[in-house]
């Protein structure tokens, strides 16, 4: 039995352009066709196709949201109470650079998430979690890449949804972030 269905239809994009571009041609022809060679219907297979674009463009213009810078986040005016951060002064390199935090919940509230934010680097926000289970206190270490010397930022959330943040300094004689990452 033959495929019916165009190749190309495989990826939504493509997909959704075969459907658009053949619709403004032939007005109700398709991508698809029957064995015979006669055009399937329209309707349902370009619904399809427009909603699996406007899909991929909603996902594209959540990406495109403007991304956290150190004046910005300063000017947040945020309390910077109950977060430490253990970050080296001076580092050789960007590429993997020690990053300890504990973060402490205000009386009577509990952590529900964190972000930590690089403003200079590319991609600024480097993690962002969300705990599954608020708790009262939490710690956390890991490696960041650094595109170079910056003040790198922790935003915590409570149970509120009030939001502490601080931040600490390092020096990096070596960039990381040659291919925008």
């Amino acid at each position: 039995m033959r495929n019916r269905q165009n190749p190309l239809a495989r990826t939504p994009l493509v997909a959704a352009w075969c459907g658009i571009q053949n619709a403004v041609r032939r007005g109700i022809a398709s991508c698809q066709r029957h064995a015979d060679g006669r055009a399937l219907p329209l309707w349902p297979s370009l619904s399809r196709r427009l909603f699996a674009c406007g899909l991929l463009a909603c996902g594209w213009s959540l990406r495109a949201q403007a991304q956290p810078s150190a004046p910005g986040l300063a000017a947040l005016g945020l309390p910077t109470d109950g977060i430490q951060i253990e970050l080296d002064p001076l580092s050789d390199t960007g590429n993997a650079i020690p990053l300890g935090l504990r973060i402490t919940a205000p009386a009577g509230l509990r952590i529900t998430g964190f972000e930590i934010v690089a403003p200079d680097n590319p991609v600024p926000r480097v993690l962002q979690l969300r705990l599954s289970t608020p708790v009262p206190e939490y710690r956390f270490a890991t490696r960041i890449r650094l595109n170079g010397s910056q003040a790198v930022w922790v935003l915590a959330r409570f149970s509120d949804g009030s939001r502490h943040a601080a931040s600490a300094a390092t020096v990096v004689t070596s960039s990381a972030c040659f291919d925008g990452t």
